[in-house]
């Protein structure tokens, strides 16, 4: 007991806590087993009865059968349901128990729920099941053939081609559908098998209504494209389907085969060149697209885009599509972009070819055409498809602006004022020049004489202190370029890799010998090729490639003037012709 004061209004609360029904819980738990012994000793001193019942005893083939078997015990052995495979075919087992009690009676039943099919038709039995020691009483079943719903029955399988005769590597559509009345259960049907044929499945499990004879029928629908690989006579195999239906609240199970199909394929047209692509098709187009500047100078670059497209044919069955680098020009192909687009009537297919084209000399330059041949499986006939040659103008390429400064300047009359004023305070003091003239003479000298003895002792030690620069050479080894090569790495600085290409280029044709050594260098064909890949494979450009293509080019030209300088005794051609 708690009491609990209220100071307020001066009352007293009691409130009484109850300890738990400890001794009560346990007297209840006593009660229930004693009863449960009671009943099960009552229930095992009953007699044992093992049951065998069907919703029905007249069956069609193909039905499916719940087979009920019961005990009216509470067993934990197993149920053998080998005796039913010999004219039966088991598809599921479920089992249960219920326990009840009813106005002080107990009652625990065993349940077994068998879903079977016949094997054959007539009379069929159902042999005794034996659980725990107790059998079941044979059981009855009358099986009769199934029953026909009009000319198509209850379900059928249906295939078709688009065409019997076709050429090889054409495109032929095959459908299967599968027609059924009733509610569909499950079911399943193995895909078809195209020998010597490549095959792409179109449409998976479309599924409609259909009418026919007065029944209106669910229809599934399956289709494939495929391309034989190999002329003669091609056979489809039947196809199977195997599920189950509930047809007028009756369970079936169902098997439906369809027929076989011939196709005959024949080889490729005797007239079709046999250097040629073979390309079976309704119809295929070619065109192109153009991207260009409106002056086109060497060195600029041209985009042209082609685009092939046919039908019913696969993209991978297209031709390929180059162009061949010329003395004119160079050509920078991307990857080729395929697709395939699945339509009613099959596949059709698109090849996208993107290629860069570079003038390397200024004049006409004529692109030769392109032509692709194809076979009409309409009209029987070929056909070519052709881009035909363009021609291009090429204006030279624009010579970089230089501003080089006179080094002969003319005198200017303010220079001639002060030479003359110079020359008449000098006159007067003509005596000092002689003296001074000597004493200079004097000190040439011996300073020569000192500088001879010094350069023989000192050799090592004064070219080892010779200042250098970062990359090693001497600070007097500095050296001026070219102006067009300065405005390759001015363009370079300024990270400008369309402009390097450009003045690379114009360089290049300006001083072809000095080009060609700089790409003997090991190295340095890397190093353009990499400026192409970034101008015409959009490939990410590398913020060391810049710098290292200017560093490349002067190491040349100096590796260049160094040779010129040590071949002695021989007129040579100057670096930089004028």
């Amino acid at each position: 007991m708690v009491k609990i004061n209220n100071e307020t209004n001066g009352e007293t609360m009691t409130m009484r806590f109850v300890q738990p029904y400890s001794n009560m819980t346990a007297r209840m738990l006593l009660v229930v087993a004693v009863l449960m012994t009671l009943f099960t000793l009552n229930a095992y001193a009953a007699d044992k009865t093992l049951s065998v019942s069907t919703d029905r005893q007249k069956v069609e083939m193909g039905d499916v059968i719940n087979l009920v078997v019961q005990t009216n015990f509470q067993t934990f052995d197993d149920l053998d349901l080998s005796p039913l495979k010999d004219q039966f075919k088991v598809l599921g087992t479920q089992r249960s128990t219920n326990v009840s009690i009813v106005n002080g009676n107990y009652q625990a039943l065993t349940r077994w729920d068998i879903s079977i099919t016949p094997k054959q038709i007539g009379e069929l039995m159902v042999p005794p099941l034996t659980v725990d020691g107790i059998d079941s009483q044979p059981y009855k079943l009358f099986v009769s053939p199934m029953t026909q719903a009009g000319k198509q029955g209850v379900s059928f399988l249906e295939s078709s081609i688009s065409t019997h005769k076709a050429y090889v590597q054409q495109q032929v559509i095959y459908t299967l559908k599968y027609y059924h009345l009733g509610r569909f259960i499950d079911g399943s049907i193995r895909p078809p098998i195209f020998k010597d044929a490549i095959n792409k499945q179109l449409k998976n499990q479309v599924n409609y209504q259909k009418d026919i004879n007065g029944q209106r029928y669910e229809v599934y629908e399956w289709s494939w494209a495929f391309y034989p690989q190999k002329s003669g006579t091609l056979t489809i195999p039947p196809e199977q389907f195997d599920g189950r239906l509930q047809y007028r609240g009756i369970i079936k199970m169902i098997r439906n085969n369809s027929k076989a199909i011939t196709l005959t394929v024949m080889p490729q047209n005797a007239n079709y060149p046999k250097d040629k692509t073979w390309l079976p098709t309704p119809n295929l187009t070619l065109t192109q697209d153009w991207q260009m500047p409106n002056s086109l100078r060497v060195g600029d670059s041209i985009t042209r885009t082609i685009h092939l497209q046919a039908q019913n044919l696969m993209s991978s069955q297209l031709p390929d599509i180059s162009l061949d680098d010329q003395a004119s020009f160079h050509v920078y192909p991307d990857d080729p972009k395929l697709s395939d687009q699945e339509v009613d009537s099959g596949i059709n297919s698109a090849k996208t070819v993107k290629m860069a084209i570079v003038p390397l000399e200024s004049g006409k330059i004529t692109l030769p055409p392109i032509t692709i041949n194809w076979w009409n499986t309409q009209t029987q006939k070929m056909e070519t498809a052709t881009l035909p040659a363009k021609t291009l103008d090429v204006l030279p390429a624009l010579k970089p602006q230089t501003n080089l400064t006179p080094l002969d300047q003319p005198n200017k009359p303010i220079n001639q004022q002060v030479s003359h004023e110079t020359s008449s305070k000098v006159s007067g003091i003509a005596w000092l020049w002689p003296a001074l003239t000597a004493a200079f003479a004097l000190l040439w000298l011996l300073t020569a004489m000192l500088y001879w003895r010094e350069r023989q002792k000192k050799t090592f030690t004064t070219n080892a202190m010779t200042p250098t620069d970062s990359t090693g050479q001497s600070a007097s080894s500095f050296e001026r370029f070219h102006p067009s090569l300065e405005r390759i790495c001015a363009l370079c600085a300024e990270s400008n890799a369309k402009g390097t290409y450009q003045a690379f280029n114009q360089w290049s044709q300006a001083f072809p010998a000095n080009a060609q050594a700089f790409l003997a260098i090991n190295g340095n064909m890397a190093l353009v090729n990499r400026l192409k890949a970034h101008l015409f494979h959009q490939e990410a450009l590398d913020d060391a490639l810049l710098p290292s293509f200017c560093q490349a080019l002067k190491a040349s030209e100096k590796q260049k003037t160094k040779v010129v300088k040590q071949q002695e005794g021989r007129q040579l051609d100057p670096i930089y012709p004028e």
